[in-house]
């Protein structure tokens, strides 16, 4: 939980920070209650998803959920530096 809250803390105040610098004066509001919605959901949904592939696939579920996020990850980044190479 320790490793959780700190990560948060460091994350919640630079996102929300450049959420702000992109968008419009007059949008300021709707654009970071929209972020506060989305990350409510996830605050939802995340725990639920995760305790339901738990039960799937045992205790192997971290590991294998870990590999796919470091591969969705890598594809990310990859077509990032694509996209600024051209």
């Amino acid at each position: 939980m320790f490793i959780f809250g700190f990560g948060d803390s460091i994350f919640g105040p630079s996102f929300n920070g450049m959420l702000s610098k992109s968008a419009e004066t007059s949008e300021q509001g709707r654009v970071q209650g929209g972020s506060q919605s989305i990350q409510s959901l996830a605050r939802i949904i995340g725990p639920i998803l995760g305790g339901q592939v738990y039960v799937l696939f045992g205790h192997a579920a971290p590991a294998l959920m870990g590999a796919v996020l470091i591969v969705c990850a890598s594809l990310v980044l990859y077509r990032g530096v694509q996209m600024v190479k051209s």
